[in-house]
């Protein structure tokens, strides 16, 4: 009984992880993303408030490092060329 709670718990998990609000893969791009938008629109705001990079970073660590031991094997939500993004490069260094 124990056993056939844990496995549904597990599947079900999985199933948020691969399908959830785009999946998980999804939600890695879109944080990507995001902090690209504030490197290109608001690199002020990254120079003056740094951990803010900190912060995504996180985020992306914590996804990728879910989404690595989900082993999800739906074929369509799998990362794919180009998708995710890569992590940005860092253009922000100082404000003047």
């Amino acid at each position: 009984m124990v056993f056939l709670f844990a496995y549904r718990a597990l599947a079900k998990v999985r199933r948020i992880i691969a399908r959830s609000e785009g999946g998980i893969y999804k939600r890695i791009d879109e944080n990507r993303e995001l902090l690209e938008m504030l490197q290109r629109e608001a690199p002020a705001l990254l120079c003056q408030r740094p951990w803010i990079v900190g912060w995504i970073q996180s985020q992306d660590m914590f996804l990728s490092e879910l989404a690595s031991a989900a082993e999800v094997d739906d074929p369509m939500i799998k990362p794919q060329a180009g998708f995710p993004r890569s992590w940005p490069v860092s253009i922000v260094t100082t404000h003047e």
